[in-house]
């Protein structure tokens, strides 16, 4: 699809790296974005950018790594009077070392993130998608769901789970398209913070 003109799309971890991407490429090409991540700061000044090219932005401040937050953003979404038509689920975190380096509440948080709020968006959102006829899902995956990766196992079930999640919705002739992106690690600062990316295939 060239244009996305009428069309609305929700981008989470909009604020850095594939996400700020996507919504920028999306916005070029017409669509209405609503942004969601932690970091105000970032959204807004990516919402300025979009709007200060003719495009149309929405924010919303949520951290998707809390329980209940999909529920949340999506109550504030139609609180909002809006209608996504492509959902994108791009946010997402892993950690790499020894399994035992980390705490249980950072796993936690990591599942509730890269599984939970993915599956919950996708089923607080696909409903009303479908009973238009049209719409769709891109799950933002990691090619680190193909195979084995030691020091990142509890990460690469994120790559797995959304592999295993390539959503057929059995309402004929209506039609929600839903794919994944499995992408390779990126080198970006919220990678390099958090210990993941290009540079920490060291760990491997």
């Amino acid at each position: 699809m060239d244009t996305y003109q009428n069309k609305i799309a929700l981008v989470t971890g909009a604020s850095t790296g594939i996400g700020r991407a996507m919504a920028i490429d999306l916005a070029a090409k017409g669509a209405e974005l609503i942004l969601t991540a932690r970091s105000k700061e970032q959204l807004d000044a990516l919402a300025q950018e979009i709007q200060g090219k003719g495009g149309m932005a929405h924010v919303f401040v949520e951290d998707l790594a809390q329980p209940g937050s999909g529920e949340r953003l999506h109550q504030q979404i139609l609180a909002a009077g809006l209608d996504v038509d492509l959902l994108i689920n791009n946010a997402g975190y892993g950690r790499w070392g020894q399994f035992g380096e980390f705490q249980r509440d950072d796993y936690a948080a990591m599942i509730q993130l890269n599984i939970t709020s993915l599956t919950d968006l996708c089923h607080l959102f696909m409903p009303a998608m479908v009973k238009k006829g049209e719409g769709g899902v891109i799950n933002i995956g990691s090619s680190a769901s193909f195979l084995p990766v030691p020091y990142a196992t509890v990460y690469s079930s994120r790559g797995t789970a959304i592999a295993e999640q390539e959503l057929k919705c059995p309402f004929p002739p209506f039609t929600v398209s839903v794919r994944t992106l499995a992408r390779v690690a990126p080198d970006s600062p919220p990678a390099r913070q958090k210990g993941t990316g290009l540079w920490a295939v060291r760990a491997l």
